[in-house]
Parts: C-alpha cells; sequence; structure tokens
C-alpha cells in the first residue's frame, strides 16, 4: 500500500509539473490598435538560470526610463509598401520617425526591416528576422540567418599594379547575423507588473562583418589576403545572448523581461520590463471617449453593434493576418451575420463616419 501510495505521488507531482510547461500561440500576444509602456532599469541585473520549474525575480526593478510603444496594422503607417509580407507595424515615443515592420501569423513573430524619415531623408532596412516561433512551449527551437547592408563607398585603386588583383572600384560592409533561439526554461517569473507561468527563450547571436568589393562591374568576395591592406583583416565574429521571458496571458502579448549579454557575464548591463499590459491605443489617430461595443464577444454566428447614437459608423473586419475581412457601414444597434467566417482571433475597428476617427479598436473571438 505504501509503494502504491509513493507511486501515486509522483504522478500527481510530475501532472503538477507538467502544468506550468506553458505553450504560446498566436493567439496569445498583442494585436493591431494596442498599446504598452516599457520599463528599462540601468542597473546590473543577475543573469537568470534556464531550466525546467525556475523561480525568476524580478519584483525590484526599476523604472529609470519609460518608452510607449503603439501597434497598428502594416497599412496605416508610411513605407508599408516596401514591406508585402508585413501585417503590423510599430512605433515608438523614443524614436517617432522609425517604423518597425512585423509579420505575425500562426505559425511565427518576425520582423520584416524598418522605415526611417529624418531630416527630409528616408532610410529602408529590409530583411526577416524570426523573434518566436508557434506553437512555442519547452524546449522549441529555430535557427535563422540574414545579412544586412551596412555600409558602401567608392575605393578607386588597384591595391597590387603588379599582382593578381584587379582594380577595385567599390567596397560594401554587410553584417550577417546568424540566430540560434531555444526556449529552455520554464517556471514562475515575478516583475512589478505581476507573477506569471513563464517560458525562458535563450537567444545565441553571432554578427559577423563580410566585404565584398565591385570590379569589372560586378560585386565579389574580397580576397582576405588583401583585407589586412584596409585594416580590415581583424573582422572577427561577435557573439551575444538574449534572454526573453513570454507568458501565454493573453492580456500580456509581449516579453515581460528582456536582457542582451556577453559569453562570461554574470550580471546585465540593463533590463527592459513591461511596466504596463497592452490597452486600447488612438494609433496616431484621436479617438472619441464613449461607450461603444460589439457583443457577444465571444461569439458564434452573429454580433451587434451599439454605438453611442444614431450616427451611422464604419465596421472594419481583420483576420489574425491583417487582411481584411469586411467594411461596412453600420447603425446603433445592427446585427450582423459573421456564421461564414471561421473560428478564430480577429480585430476589428469602428471609425465615425462624420470626421473619419477611429472609435475603438479590439479583439474579436469567433468559437
Amino acid at each position: 500500500m505504501k509503494k502504491q501510495l509513493n507511486i501515486l505521488l509522483l504522478v500527481i507531482g510530475f501532472s503538477m509539473h507538467l502544468s506550468a510547461q506553458i505553450t504560446i500561440n498566436r493567439k496569445q500576444l498583442i494585436v493591431s490598435g494596442q498599446v504598452l509602456a516599457q520599463a528599462k532599469d540601468t542597473n546590473g541585473f543577475k543573469i537568470q538560470s534556464t531550466g525546467a520549474n525556475q523561480s525568476w525575480n524580478f519584483s525590484s526593478l526599476k523604472a529609470h526610463r519609460t518608452e510607449t510603444i503603439k501597434f497598428g496594422n502594416a497599412d496605416w503607417y508610411p513605407g508599408h509598401a516596401n514591406f508585402p509580407k508585413a501585417n503590423m507595424a510599430s512605433i515608438s515615443s523614443t524614436d517617432d520617425s522609425a517604423f518597425n515592420y512585423l509579420k505575425i501569423d500562426s505559425t511565427e513573430l518576425s520582423v520584416q526591416g524598418s522605415y526611417r524619415t529624418d531630416n527630409r531623408t528616408i532610410e529602408i532596412s529590409q530583411f526577416q528576422r524570426t523573434i518566436l516561433t508557434f506553437p512555442s512551449t519547452y524546449q522549441t527551437k529555430f535557427a535563422g540567418s540574414i545579412l544586412i547592408p551596412f555600409n558602401q563607398f567608392y575605393f578607386g585603386k588597384d591595391v597590387d599594379s603588379t599582382g593578381p588583383y584587379p582594380f577595385i572600384d567599390s567596397i560594401r560592409l554587410k553584417i550577417e547575423y546568424n540566430t540560434v533561439s531555444n526556449i529552455d526554461g520554464w517556471g514562475k517569473v515575478i516583475t512589478p507588473l505581476g507573477t506569471y507561468d513563464a517560458l525562458l527563450q535563450t537567444i545565441r547571436n553571432i554578427n559577423r562583418v563580410r566585404v565584398e568589393m565591385k570590379t569589372g562591374g560586378f560585386w565579389l568576395g574580397f580576397p582576405k589576403a588583401i583585407l589586412g591592406t584596409l585594416n580590415l583583416g581583424n573582422l572577427k565574429p561577435d557573439t551575444n545572448y538574449q534572454h526573453q521571458f513570454w507568458t501565454n496571458d493573453a492580456a500580456v502579448g509581449f516579453p515581460l523581461i528582456g536582457y542582451s549579454y556577453l559569453p562570461g557575464d554574470s550580471l546585465t548591463a540593463e533590463v527592459d520590463w513591461l511596466k504596463t499590459k497592452p490597452q486600447l491605443s488612438k494609433v496616431g489617430i484621436e479617438q472619441k471617449l464613449f461607450t461603444t461595443s460589439v457583443y457577444p464577444n465571444p461569439f458564434q454566428n452573429n454580433i451587434t453593434i451599439a454605438l453611442p447614437t444614431n450616427t451611422s459608423s464604419m465596421l472594419v473586419l481583420y483576420d489574425l493576418n491583417g487582411k481584411l475581412i469586411l467594411e461596412k457601414l453600420v447603425t446603433n444597434n445592427e446585427t450582423i451575420d459573421l456564421s461564414y467566417l471561421g473560428k478564430g482571433l480577429y480585430t476589428y475597428l469602428i471609425i465615425e463616419s462624420i470626421d473619419n476617427t477611429v472609435i475603438q479598436v479590439q479583439k474579436l473571438i469567433k468559437n
């Protein structure tokens, strides 16, 4: 009997441990139309341990700096045509001239690049870098590599006029980012925002500078033998690590904690942490402070629109990938048949028809 009791206790204990090994999918992350505040603690903080059933305590974090980050559909922002795969974009209060374009769907969250307008110049950086794959759970892994142009300049020299190397017209530098991501920890994380079940994502970045030369109208790899003549012979790979703490609480939808560190470090230089949960955002467009609702939510077949007055408004509905599903002029207490939609998560906007301002942006779930 005692042996059976011990086995039963082991089984119960194992089940309890398994329950903390959460899984994160697209539906638990941020959606267009939300805004959050992220704080930065500039003090050193102990780099946390990986592994199963951990307890990570960040309750003492301070907000030495705070930024506001807004999220919207990609086509709400300038330059979106340069990022055809992007369905979301973000903008930070610390740099409102830069728009970061994202792709988020049922398989991954990735950065597609950035568009910057500053001093009457436009800077476009196009690349695709995966941040998180779905579903993500303990020991989920992925790897990726991207190449980003860094600098280019005219050279116009023949480095060995009597030797085998050709005349070099121009030189350009590119940065190669090689990333390996591993969800290598799970447990509880305590932050000033609260206590959450969480996954720890460890990202190893190896960055290399690649040098290319233009000769005879073609871009070619730069010969290693002459890199030293340009003081480029000691370009060694740079390795760094990142920790991101994610939760499956859909009210959070964003990393709770994030920091970078170098091999051999025991302390961080700084820590980014989520100060406020995502809330309804005006996304750069004026919003009206009165009650509007779409119900029931979740729904099965029909929804009803409740507007503050009898004035008509525009209902705009997007799917999980940012694809336009419906654009319809609606009136107060109007019922709309959406039985043809598949089960899942959608985003709706209600736009006042009089002055064309957004008065509500929210999630809509079909069961």
